[in-house]
């Protein structure tokens, strides 16, 4: 006599995670390439009034060694990222991964706009480079936190046959969507505030606009769902 036996399916961690809604997924995906095209404005600013920094805070009787002293201040942010990556990424893991994109897309909006807000070196003496360079370290810090937090959302709220290319949207059309970003608001305010004007007022409002990360972060932290596999870590922890 012959017996068939039936066995059961594997199951794997994955077939328990958590899952959100399509609609859901979306979003995500939105905000972590969205939220990374505004964090690349808030860099790409300083680029493009470069010239007037220098002379508001690196004076110099050469013009070149005030740009590359505002060059070596765009380096400084870029410096402190990955110390700011391991900070958000630890945070993420303990208390969500949306959170840690609200608090560092709060935080780098609020030190961008902080720049507009500057005494220049012929207001406050040395104390302004010194103002500025702290900024810069504080922003590095933040955006640090949004390179950790927008990549992880959007890995892990997307299906698990896209990882690749949701890393790949983050990092391909943020970057293009911030520099485009950053080139229309230069375009625009340099309309409005033309010559000596832009030298005035111009160059603070374009620090200003980094308050749209900030509106963007806490606007994504109301609507986004927290990821399935911080849901499963979160689900294992409250199980032991």
């Amino acid at each position: 006599m012959t017996t068939t036996t039936t066995t059961a399916p594997p199951t794997s961690a994955a077939t328990d995670t958590p899952q959100i809604p399509p609609g859901k997924a979306l979003l995500a995906a939105f905000a972590s390439t969205f939220g990374w095209a505004l964090d690349l404005f808030d860099l790409f600013i300083l680029l493009y009034v470069a010239p007037i920094i220098g002379r508001m805070f690196f004076p110099s009787d050469t013009p070149t060694l005030s740009l590359a002293a505002v060059y070596a201040s765009f380096a400084v942010a870029l410096l402190v990222r990955p110390l700011g990556s391991a900070i958000f990424g630890a945070y993420a893991d303990k208390h969500g991964r949306k959170r840690a994109l609200m608090v560092s897309m709060v935080g780098v909006g609020i030190s961008t706009a902080l720049f507009g807000a500057l005494p220049t070196i012929h207001q406050a003496g040395i104390l302004a480079p010194i103002l500025f360079l702290l900024l810069r370290v504080i922003q590095g810090i933040f955006v640090g936190g949004i390179v950790a937090s927008t990549h992880t959302i959007g890995t892990e709220s997307i299906s698990p046959r896209y990882p690749g290319l949701m890393s790949g949207l983050i990092g391909g059309a943020g970057a293009g969507m911030g520099a485009l970003l950053a080139s229309f608001t230069y375009l625009v305010l340099s309309e409005i505030f033309p010559g000596d004007e832009f030298d005035v007022w111009g160059w603070r409002l374009m620090f200003f606009c980094g308050l749209l990360s900030t509106f963007f972060g806490l606007v994504m932290f109301r609507y986004l769902e927290e990821t399935p596999v911080w849901q499963q870590l979160q689900q294992a922890h409250n199980t032991k």
